[in-house]
């Protein structure tokens, strides 16, 4: 038999292991060491269209998925001077939605959206902001969807600190309205970013009453935010992969005291509003009690050792002194929890000057 021959019965063979068995790793690798040396698109289409069968009825499969972002750097790779590899990422992003809707808090499916993200164009990323922006409102108990969008967010104040632009100040229509060309030349500062997610979370808290992972999604958008003061184009990402971390020396006089003031006491209302739900009877409010009390706790210790005027630190200094007795109330059950926590802080306090 000649080389071909046995090339087409290799593909033939592995492609029923592959229908079968999904997760044997042999059929898909097999496959790999033959279409790799394939330059016909039309291969390229079959094999994905090969892999979506697969993740039609196994969509928690590692290896179909891992299989998937193999091909889409090979098309990348081989076609980066042509627009297919856009269309690509835009029939993927369609292909995922349909897949996180047939298959809730799918890990690995949301994976491979957030692997996508480092292949986008600013425009992109924009459009998946605002389309997981919907998708999220239907689904507020996923917590896959909000790691992506964290993940969008990171990648697009990545691309603006790394773009010398002007200081101008947008509304936040603008920012997500100007996006014709693929740089960010005419969109305000991270800060924005961060905020307008912020406005749009507490929204959603509000509504949607009891969901952890709104309360999880809140904590890193804060994060972020007090980060901006410090440096102004400083984007930590700790809690998602550490190479989305850009690193460039700015001015710290992104925002005033003032703002950071009025923000402080916005978070304060807001926890203070969930503390004070009207019980139902349901477990929802009760959750919400405690999602409140765990975040404010949580928000005090970060906002230790911050550089702020006399009234913010006061303020935070007074929220402290009530935190104990807030926390016995609302959530004496987690005592062991949060009474550790409380003491590995006062532990580490320093009196406010």
């Amino acid at each position: 038999m000649d080389l071909q021959s046995v090339e087409a019965a290799l593909l033939k063979h592995s492609k029923v292991v592959a229908i079968l068995s999904c997760d044997y790793a042999s059929a898909w690798n097999s496959r790999k060491q033959v279409i790799s040396q394939k330059t016909i698109k039309e291969v390229y289409g079959a094999e994905l269209q090969l892999s979506a069968l697969v993740l039609s009825y196994a969509p928690k499969s590692e290896q179909a998925w891992s299989y998937r972002r193999w091909l889409i750097r090979l098309i990348i790779n081989v076609s980066a001077k042509s627009k297919e590899p856009l269309m690509i990422l835009e029939r993927e992003s369609d292909f995922l939605e349909r897949i996180a809707e047939k298959s809730r808090m799918n890990y690995r499916a949301w994976r491979h959206r957030c692997w996508l993200v480092n292949h986008m164009s600013t425009r992109q990323v924009l459009t998946e902001l605002l389309r997981t922006k919907r998708w999220a409102q239907l689904h507020v108990g996923d917590n896959c969807c909000f790691h992506y969008r964290r993940c969008l967010l990171l990648h697009l104040c990545r691309s603006k600190s790394s773009t010398s632009t002007e200081n101008k100040v947008f509304s936040t229509e603008d920012f997500y309205g100007n996006f014709q060309n693929d740089t960010m030349e005419d969109w305000d500062e991270p800060f924005m970013i961060w905020k307008d997610e912020l406005d749009w979370n507490k929204y959603l808290i509000k509504y949607y009453i009891g969901r952890e992972a709104l309360w999880i999604h809140r904590r890193f958008i804060f994060h972020q935010l007090i980060q901006q003061p410090r440096s102004r184009y400083s984007i930590t990402s700790s809690t998602l992969d550490s190479d989305i971390s850009p690193k460039k020396e700015a001015p710290t006089d992104c925002y005033s005291y003032e703002q950071l003031h009025a923000f402080l006491d916005e978070e304060f209302e807001l926890i203070d509003m969930c503390l004070n739900v009207a019980d139902t009877g349901f477990e929802d409010t009760t959750q919400q009690k405690e999602y409140a009390a765990m975040y404010k706790m949580w928000m005090i210790m970060q906002l230790q050792g911050i550089n702020g005027s006399k009234e913010l630190l006061e303020r935070v200094e007074k929220e402290r002194c009530n935190l104990k007795a807030m926390l016995e109330k609302v959530c004496p059950q987690r005592a062991v929890v949060w009474e550790g926590l409380f003491c590995l802080n006062q532990c580490s306090y320093v009196e406010p000057h």
